[in-house]
C-alpha cells in the first residue's frame, strides 16, 4: 500500500498571549499548522489576523520568523487519507469568508470547556478536526479543546526540531 508524509508544525512566537500560553502549559510552542507537502512550503492553519490562511514558516519575508522556535512531525497516512486531507483543506478553503478565527474558542478550549462553534476555529482546533475527518488520527479530546501541547503528547516521529533559521528545506530561496 502507497503511503504519504503529512507534517504538524508547531512553532513558538513571541507574542503577549503566546508567552502566558508557554509559561502555564509548560512548552515552547504555542501555533500549530499542518503541512501536506514535502517541501514543506505550505502550511495550513487559523491564525488571528487572516482566519484560514496558508503559512510559509520557512519564507523569512519578516525578521523575527528567522528566531521563531519550531517542532515539525511526521505522520505517515495512506493515499486515501491523504486525498481526505486535500478534499478538507480545499473544502475549508473555498468557504474561507464563512470561517474566522475565535478568541472565545481560543479561550474556552484553553479552559477546557467543550463548544461548538461551527465557524469559529483556533489554530489547533483546524489540525485536530483535519485530521480526525481523515481518520489519521483522534487528539482523544473534542476538538474545541485541543491546543497545540496535545500534538506534543499525541505524536511522536519529529522531523525537525530547532530554530526556523536553521531548517533546510528542499525549497531554494
Amino acid at each position: 500500500m502507497e503511503t504519504k508524509k503529512i507534517y504538524v508544525l508547531l512553532q513558538g512566537y513571541q507574542c503577549l498571549f503566546g508567552d502566558v500560553y508557554k509559561r502555564l502549559k509548560g512548552t515552547q510552542y504555542n501555533h500549530a499548522s499542518l503541512g501536506i507537502v514535502d517541501s514543506m512550503d505550505e502550511f495550513y492553519s487559523f491564525r488571528s489576523k487572516w482566519g484560514l490562511c496558508i503559512e510559509h514558516p520557512f519564507r523569512f519575508n519578516k525578521p523575527y520568523k528567522k528566531d521563531v522556535q519550531c517542532m515539525i512531525y511526521e505522520i505517515e497516512v495512506t493515499s486515501q487519507q491523504y486525498s481526505e486531507i486535500q478534499e478538507t483543506i480545499q473544502s475549508y478553503l473555498n468557504q474561507r469568508e464563512h470561517f474566522h478565527f475565535s478568541y472565545t474558542s481560543l479561550l474556552l478550549g484553553f479552559l477546557g470547556i467543550r463548544h461548538n462553534f461551527k465557524q469559529g476555529y483556533t489554530c489547533s482546533k483546524f489540525v485536530a478536526e483535519v485530521l480526525e475527518k481523515s481518520g489519521v488520527m483522534s487528539i482523544g479530546k473534542h476538538t474545541s479543546l485541543c491546543l497545540p501541547t496535545d500534538f506534543e503528547n499525541t505524536l511522536t516521529l519529529t522531523h525537525y526540531e530547532g530554530l526556523a533559521r536553521n531548517y533546510k528545506s528542499s525549497l531554494d530561496y
